[in-house]
């Protein structure tokens, strides 16, 4: 499993790779029962001591545990994310005689992001600003006369309103939400009882509402919403009631209304006539009055709304028979008890405001099948006319299927769910309208269904300007920013010398120079190189920044930066790259240094070098070159013209600042990706379906959005995941090397391209699976656009056994469990552990995920079984004169803490029959574990055994002993089955480094505990410092 270098301020450990600084063993969790209330106390003051220690990095919270214990770490673990600030939490370690290094569970969380800000608005003037009363106007009072009342009281002549409106003078510009909140109560009659919103589609301004308002209210509102109110015991008393109206209010606002108006009424009293039916809701006077909450935040793109429904939309019939604007209508497609023309829909959006980068645009219609067949297809067209600012017309209705461009098509059907959001990916479109200067875009929506089949039912009604789902244009832009490339490794990445070669350093040892200084014998030249290998997209612009200055000799002098056309790679400059650099680098610009009073001392020169890097990437170099000469010097010969640039350890160093054009996988909760499993032979493998599985499960989890596996056509963003063997890393990701809006994922094995996958979700998606029960973690909100600016890494283990042996049986395999082997696939590991006579064969699913077996785990007991004693005595160890049975009672074959007579010449031969026998029957198997039985002590006291030891001998060390014996066996193997490997155990009284070498075939597993507090290269630490003897 890979880890991350520990900040530490000791020069010696940082030198060691991905390894934690500390770490803290809370063997405080193995010490006592653990209850709840024990796991809160014994993590509140481990933190409260631990947690600031800038030693601490980590908790390693149970050493081996079984499965049975997870639910239990998961308690701990949430603990200590409440209370710990580090970065690493929940740490769990495997089986020791598996890992050479703890094998850490790490859970990563993000800070707090910033939340909304929100206003209130109230009820200003309640004379004015509320009226409630009855339908026919007989009776009404103002709220601050009463409570807010709708329904029938007593059998009064007339069904009861209310109507309120709100100030609007100060609601932000870049407000994203609004909300209604009203506290309310049954009253009387029926229970439940329904109650409406409405929007009240009257420009009402400040003036007091009057019985005339009150009598056309129903007429002249829009449905937003309804509620129940309930008067059981349950639910008895006032409660608080909640409405999203933010496209009323924001339809009152591009209409340029002072107030927003709301009607509510009681649905229930309107349906059964007379008999009591009423609820009352909070006055403006109350502690709870009716109140409008704003929710502001700056940082979202507002999107395009219907303007004035009377301009921005427009439903009719083909013929121009009938239509009617979308202030008096919803918008309404198809064709209703056989009326004379099929109804299509015109909706325009200004799109003025919208930046010129646009990413994607989205248009989002709500809408449900009204009437006739069930589904009905709907398609979306562009309107191609510049309607500008004003209305459409009926001509415009009747000729717009013959001016409009299909864009896609959906199903709408008839359900329990009334309404349905559907999104369409309208980019292309709304950047073609900006491109030709055009202040609005226009969509035409008409029902195929309807079309298709002439006379009859079928139509379909979306929401429209004043509804809560009403239609809406948004916007995504992702300004991608410039990031800075800067010189990586001085010792490969810069170099300054003599065109001759006669003298060079790199930028680790001085600052860029180039001229001629102290007549030395050859002008001198600077050679720099940047990795762009994970630029994210195409290359819109890059600038080479660098600050120098003038130094000596001739005042002013010209530098030239030219090029450097080949691909160096990733290997450092030589000198004969100083040698050919010019005769192999075309010019970019130039640069004129001076020295004067004005420009004494550095000076930041920016130089355009898009073309070079746009050339580089689409030659699909993982570096550009550049390099800088004196043309002064080289003009003037001899004599002193020399000029100074900013090293790379300065703080001023060169950079190279890319923008690209970003991969948007998701634009605004539209999905635009797919998933491919690119097989080179033959079909994918099991894992690398299972692969593709997980990225989409993360998708979903990151975006709230699945791409489709595998579909006959590709999506806009296509991901390959792919299996290459000549890759030089264990596996990438990087966009496409066509440039194209394209993902890799590539493994250098099919279980490599699993662990590209989880690269990709735990540093673009920010998702992982921290625990094994194939629960996933999402860090951060979900992201409802996914803008990749930068896409590539390529990484390879520093450990190449990774894993963990599984102590569990209960899905009828040892050492085998469904949910951690899917974790592990996840988590990059590489190894499942099992004893070497338990090898899968077959389909076993332990082979499903690609792991490699590995049976570096105690083996004597299996290759020379207990049983063999009573023919074979000598085969066992001789202690205190005899020879010891491990198993006298024949009831425990396999757990024996007793080891075997390592000098006798039959045991050695029994072991190397035994892996032969086992490279042949499992030809998959690289490493076959030949390692000593568990415990302390037992070993062989006989004189050749003990001659084993060497001046290990009468120590307590057998690691020489071990070794010798492995050393031979590794030897035996050698010729007959060359790339393979023996494994053993550095291990309890092996775990003492041996003073003789491991054979180049044999593989040794360090097993042993450290103190994690002090770095593993600390000299100063005796566990440590025996580890690194």
């Amino acid at each position: 499993m890979k880890f991350t270098t520990a900040p530490t301020s000791d020069t010696t450990a940082s030198r060691v790779p991905r390894g934690f600084h500390a770490a803290l063993d809370l063997l405080a969790f193995e010490k006592v029962p653990l209850t709840d209330q024990k796991i809160e106390e014994i993590v509140e003051k481990m933190v409260k001591e631990y947690d600031k220690n800038p030693a601490v990095h980590g908790y390693c919270v149970k050493d081996e545990p079984g499965t049975s214990q997870f639910p239990v770490i998961a308690k701990i673990g949430a603990s200590i994310e409440k209370r710990s600030k580090l970065t690493i939490r929940g740490i769990v370690k495997p089986p020791r005689a598996i890992c050479c290094v703890f094998v850490l569970l790490a859970l990563f969380f993000q800070t707090a992001f910033g939340h909304a800000k929100s206003i209130i608005v109230p009820i200003a003037a309640p004379a004015s600003d509320v009226l409630s009363g009855y339908e026919n106007g007989s009776y009404y009072q103002t709220g601050d006369q009463s409570q807010l009342f709708v329904g029938n009281l007593n059998q009064n002549p007339g069904k009861s309103r209310c109507l309120l409106k709100f100030n609007l003078a100060n609601l932000p510009a870049s407000f994203t939400s609004a909300s209604l909140n009203l506290t309310g109560s049954f009253l009387a009659g029926p229970d439940p009882q329904v109650i409406k919103v409405t929007a009240y589609n009257v420009n009402a301004g400040a003036g007091a509402f009057t019985a005339t308002d009150l009598a056309d209210s129903l007429d002249a509102s829009t449905y937003l919403a309804s509620t129940t109110v309930t008067g059981s015991a349950a639910n008895s008393g006032s409660q608080r009631y909640q409405f999203d109206v933010t496209r009323t209010v924001r339809a009152a606002k591009a209409a340029g209304w002072a107030y927003v108006s709301f009607m509510l009424y009681n649905q229930t009293a309107n349906d059964q006539g007379g008999g009591p039916a009423c609820v009352y809701f909070m006055g403006p006077y109350d502690a709870e009055s009716p109140c409008l909450t704003i929710s502001s935040d700056p940082s979202l793109a507002t999107p395009a709304l219907i303007d004035t429904p009377a301009n921005d939309l427009l439903s009719g019939y083909s013929s121009g028979g009938y239509w009617q604007t979308g202030d008096q209508s919803q918008p309404f497609v198809g064709n209703i008890n056989d009326n004379p023309g099929n109804s299509r829909c015109l909706m325009k959006f200004d799109v003025s405001s919208f930046p010129d980068n646009i990413s994607t645009a989205l248009l989002s219609l709500t809408g449900s099948v009204s009437y006739g067949t069930d589904p009905q297809v709907v398609g979306l067209n562009a309107y191609n006319v510049n309607v500008g600012a004003s209305s459409f017309t009926s001509a415009d209705l009747v000729n717009s299927l013959a001016t409009s461009t299909p864009i896609s098509n959906t199903t709408v059907h008839a359900s329990s769910v009334n309404d349905t959001l559907f999104k369409f990916d309208v980019t292309e479109v709304v950047k073609a309208a900006k491109a030709a200067g055009w202040t609005h875009v226009s969509f035409l929506l008409y029902d195929q269904t309807a079309n298709a089949q002439g006379a009859g039912l079928a139509c379909i009604y979306f929401k429209g300007a004043y509804d809560a789902g009403a239609p809406t244009l948004s916007f995504t832009t992702v300004p991608p920013p410039n990031f800075p490339l800067k010189i990586v490794v001085p010792g490969n990445d810069l170099l300054s010398g003599y065109s001759d070669g006669s003298y060079c350093l790199n930028g680790d040892q001085s600052q860029p120079f180039v001229g001629n200084l102290n007549d030395l014998p050859g002008n001198s030249r600077c050679l720099m190189k940047f990795d762009i290998s994970a630029l994210g997209g195409p290359v819109t612009s890059a600038k080479l920044r660098l600050t120098g200055g003038y130094l000596a000799g001739t005042n002013p002098q010209v530098v030239k930066l030219n090029t450097y056309d080949l691909n160096v790679g990733a290997r450092a400059f030589t000198s004969t790259d100083i040698n050919d650099a010019l005769g192999n680098s075309s010019n970019v610009c130039s640069i004129t240094v001076t020295e004067t009073a004005a420009n004494s001392g550095n000076r930041l020169y920016d130089l355009d070098v898009t073309r070079a890097v746009q050339a580089a990437e689409a030659a699909g170099w993982s570096h550009v070159s550049f390099l800088l000469y004196d043309q002064t010097a080289n003009d003037q010969g001899t004599g002193t013209a020399c000029v100074f640039f900013q090293g790379p350890y300065s703080p001023d160093s060169p950079t190279l600042d890319v923008t690209t054009s970003p991969i948007v996988p998701v634009a605004n909760g539209l999905c635009r990706a797919s998933i491919h499993n690119v097989a080179t032979t033959g079909p994918a493998s099991p894992v690398e379906l299972f692969a593709s599985t997980q990225l989409q499960s993360a998708f979903a989890c990151a975006t709230g959005v699945s791409p489709a596996i595998n579909p006959a056509t590709a999506a806009a963003v296509r991901i390959n995941l792919r299996v290459d063997s000549s890759l030089a890393s264990d596996y990438l990701y990087r966009r496409a090397v066509d440039g194209t809006e394209a993902i890799e994922l590539i493994g250098r094995s099919p279980q490599a391209v699993m662990w590209a996958v989880d690269g990709f979700c735990r540093d673009v998606l920010k998702v992982s699976w921290p625990v094994a029960n194939d629960g996933i973690t999402r860090v951060g909100p979900v992201q409802n656009t996914l803008a990749i600016n930068q896409l590539g890494k390529a990484d390879s283990a520093d450990f190449a056994v990774r894993g963990w042996r599984i102590g569990d049986n209960s899905q009828g395999i040892f050492h085998f469990n469904y949910q951690i082997c899917n974790w592990m696939a996840r988590s990059q590991q590489s190894t499942l552990g099992t004893q070497i006579d338990q090898l899968p064969g077959g389909t076993d699913p332990r082979t499903e995920r690609g792991f490699t077996m590995d049976t570096v785990t105690h083996s004597f007991f299996t290759m020379v079984p207990p049983s063999l004693y009573a023919t074979h005595p000598e085969y066992f160890p001789l202690i205190n004169g005899q020879r010891i049975n491990p198993d006298p009672n024949g009831t425990n074959p396999s757990s024996t803490y007793y080891q075997i007579c390592l000098s006798n010449s039959n045991v050695n031969a029994l072991v190397l029959n035994y892996v032969k026998n086992t490279f042949a029957s499992h030809p998959e198997l690289t490493v076959a574990g030949v390692c000593q039985n568990d415990g302390n002590g037992g070993w062989c006291q006989c004189a050749e055994c003990v001659a084993m030891d060497g001046d290990q001998a009468g120590t307590g060390k057998y690691s020489n002993r071990m070794i010798a014996f492995v050393n031979s066996i590794a030897a035996g193997i050698a010729q007959e089955y060359p790339g393979k490997k023996i494994g053993t155990l550095a291990y309890q009284d092996t775990v003492y480094p041996p003073t003789i070498s491991a054979g180049a075939n044999v593989q040794v597993t360090l097993c042993t505990s450290r103190n994690y507090m002090k770095s593993l290269t600390d000299s100063t630490d005796a566990t440590n410092s025996l580890m690194m003897t």
